[in-house]
Parts: structure tokens; sequence; C-alpha cells
């Protein structure tokens, strides 16, 4: 915090103090038993309500869904969130939101002409152009949403979880309500359209929240475009990640209902979307909580060490405990929550929640990166996890082997353990490391 008289600045971190990071913690807590609940509710509803082609269609729209989500902001968020939990002043976080929306503004723009590639879209993702009406309506809520998303970050950044939690639970349950009416009327492709929209709630309370901040105000005109080239770095890794990622996603389920059929692709999907719930908490902890703490100014090497060292006990004791639970009870847990059609596909699950806990370090490698803002490190964490995905699926889809997504997807979070763990081990040897009270810029093995 910056002393001196004057208006109280806008950067309050949320490691500042043990009882707001133990807030912080149980903010995140609690919004992830939202979403989960909210998760399982959808999907035991699109897979008790749709056929199976209705499921399939729902839940590859979904997933395209969250993607332009990304895309529409121009991949700005996590970076804007570095920026301005890391600014010394409130000019400085001024002109980061400033940056932030000239990056979505051009974003905006390009995500607009996807509108033109509708049956294109369509026919990759369920094979045939009938669903090629529902891009437009998916693109101008991304839109939207885009543009919600700097509010977040300014939200997220300056330590105010609690507005960001409020307006993202709102956001959701709203969804949630708005696809819940059209999956009863069993309208998979109004009931994606209805969630996306629903989920509008997000931006507007988020905007409402945060226009109050003094990020929102004027910030330096003349240092704008160099806050854009830093943004930028963060934005081309997250578009770069937001489209090799689902690109290949899209490309191994498209041959792998060619070679299987729909059934086994709709099991693929009820193991991947059972994987993005729990992973889900993962992702929301990394951005809210890891992702802000470690890239305050003046951090230490042993307190980046503490902060992922607390990321990596919680989220690994999530993810096990995930799957001990869904081990023991799926036989129950299937049918409740999905459907007895999908009991077959318990073994599937349980290798993707496998794959799960070993994707834990591996997305703290990466956001550790981010945070100390060595982009190409995380560019290349995230490209090689949906490589190796790529190329160990590919193969088995190749040899005709109906469980290479699942024993695919463990093999490459597998291997990137075990390179994470390996560096590791390989950065404490003696005089490799730097002193424990070092700035955490300084060693390059932090």
């Amino acid at each position: 915090m910056v002393s001196g008289p004057g208006p109280e600045p806008l950067v309050s971190f949320p490691d500042s103090g043990r009882l707001a990071k133990h807030k912080g913690l149980l903010l995140l807590g609690v919004f992830f038993g939202v979403k989960v609940l909210v998760g399982l509710a959808l999907l035991k509803l699109s897979a008790e309500l749709l056929p199976v082609a209705g499921f399939a269609l729902f839940s590859q729209f979904v997933m395209l869904w969250a993607l332009l989500n990304l895309v529409a902001s121009g991949g700005v968020q996590n970076g804007l969130i570095r920026q301005i939990a890391s600014a010394d002043s409130d000019i400085a976080a001024r002109t980061a939101f400033r940056a932030g929306g000239r990056i979505w503004a051009t974003a905006s723009l390009l995500v607009l002409s996807l509108i033109l590639l509708g049956e294109m879209v369509s026919v990759a993702l369920v094979g045939s152009a009938t669903a090629a009406w529902m891009v437009p309506w998916l693109v101008v809520a991304a839109l939207v949403a885009g543009a919600g998303q700097l509010c977040s970050a300014v939200l997220i950044g300056s330590g105010r979880l609690t507005a960001n939690v409020g307006s993202q639970t709102a956001g959701l349950v709203a969804g949630f309500v708005a696809a819940a009416v059209c999956l009863y009327r069993a309208e998979a492709g109004w009931a994606v359209i209805a969630f996306a929209w629903g989920s509008l709630v997000t931006p507007v309370t988020a905007w409402a929240l945060a226009r109050t901040s003094p990020a929102l105000g004027r910030g330096r005109a003349d240092a704008v475009g160099a806050e854009v080239r830093v943004l930028m770095g963060y934005s081309g890794a997250f578009i770069a990640v937001a489209i090799v990622t689902p690109a290949i996603l899209f490309a191994l389920r498209h041959f792998y209902r060619e070679a299987f059929g729909i059934d086994a692709l709709a099991e693929w999907l009820v193991a991947n979307r059972i994987s993005d719930v729990s992973t889900q908490l993962i992702g929301l902890f990394m951005v809210q909580w890891y992702l802000p703490t470690i890239s305050g100014p003046g951090r230490t090497i042993s307190e980046n060490r503490t902060a992922a060292l607390t990321a990596f006990v919680i989220g690994s004791a999530v993810m096990v405990l995930a799957l001990a639970v869904f081990w023991v009870g799926a036989p129950i847990l299937v049918p409740l929550f999905l459907s007895q059609q999908y009991l077959s596909a318990s073994t599937a699950i349980s290798l993707y929640m496998l794959g799960d806990v070993l994707r834990v370090t591996v997305s703290i490698a990466a956001y550790h990166a981010l945070g100390r803002r060595r982009l190409w490190t995380y560019l290349g964490i995230e490209t090689a996890s949906a490589a190796l995905i790529g190329i160990f699926v590919g193969i088995g889809v190749q040899q005709g082997w109906i469980d290479a997504p699942y024993f695919g997807y463990v093999a490459a979070y597998g291997v990137l353990f075990s390179a994470i763990c390996i560096r590791f081990l390989l950065a404490q040897r003696p005089g490799q490391g730097g002193g424990s009270h070092a700035r955490g810029s300084e060693s390059v093995h932090e």
C-alpha cells in the first residue's frame, strides 16, 4: 500500500494478511461448490433429458461458448489481473485497464467475423450444418462477456474477491436456470444459447461493482501504448493456448466420432465434462488467488515457494479426494448425476480424474511462469500439454483403441508431471537456487 496523504490506493493484495488470505480461500471454496453443483446439475439434466446426439451437441457448443468467452476479451484477462495486482499506483492500474480495453475492442472485430463461418463450425462440431444458427447468438453474447472480463480483472487484481465471486455466482445461477428450462423441453441448441445469455448477468454486475474503482479512471495516455505491448504478450500467449488446445481436441473428437461412432464420443464427452467440473477449481484457484498472490511487488522467493506449496497441497488433496470418492461410489454417482446408460463410462471417468491429479502440478508451474512474466515458459507448458494429448490420443485412435482418449490424457500429464518434478529437483542442487529472502524475479529457479 502506498503511504502518504490522499485517497486509498487501488491495490490491496489478497495475501497481505493471514485473515485476508484465509477469507479469499474460503470464498473461492464456496464459489467452487456452487460451480460444482451447477456443473453436475447441467450434466445430469443434459444426459437424462437429451438423446445421445443432443447431449453431444450441447456438450460441444458449451465448450465453444467457453472458447469464445476467452477469445472475445483478447485473452487479456489474466494478464490484466497480473498487471493490476502488481501496480504500484492508481495511475499504473488505470493505464493497464485502458490498454486492456484497446485489446478487447480489436479482438471483438475478429470474433464478429466468426459469424460468417457458422456452417463450417457446425460441421466441425456435430458433423452437419444444422446448428449453424447458434453461432451468431454465441458470438454476440461473447462480445458482452469479453467486456465484463475486464471489470472482473479489476475486481480480482485489486483484491475484491467478495465482489467478484458475487458477480460470478449471479451469472452462473442465471445461466443455469435459463439452460434448465430449455433442457426440460429437450431443446439442446436453445439450452446452450440460454446458458450463454443468462451468464451475461456476470459482466453487468461486475461493471456495476467495478465502475467506482480508481482503475476505471483516466490513465496516462502516453503510457497506454507501452502497456498494450506488455498485455499483448499475455494476450498472445492466452490466445495461442485458447486456439491450439480446443482445435486439437475438436479435431481428435471428429476423427474419434468417425472411427467409433456417436455413442463412443458421448462417453468421452461425459468423462471430459466430469473432469472439467473437478479441474474448474484449479483454474479458479490459479486465476483468483495464486496469480495475484505471486504477482505482488516485492515478493520474495520464500513467499512464492510457500504460495506454490499451498496451491499444490490444496489442489492435489481436492483432486485425490474427488478421484477416491468417485472410484468408490461410481455405481451410485453415475446414475445419480448422469444416467444409467453412462455407467459403462465409469472407468474412463476414473482415468480422466487420475490425469487431473497430475495436472495440478502442471497448472501451478504454468501460472507461476505467468506470474513472473515468463510468457514463453507458460506458453510452452500449455502447448506441450495439448500437443502430447494430441499425439497420444491420435496414435491410439489410429491404432483402433477405443480407450485412447483416457490413457492418452493420463500419459500426457504424466510426462509433464515427471518433467516438472525433475526440473524442480535439479534446481535444488547446491548453488542453483537463490536465498530465501531474494526477490522473486531474481532467480530463474524460483
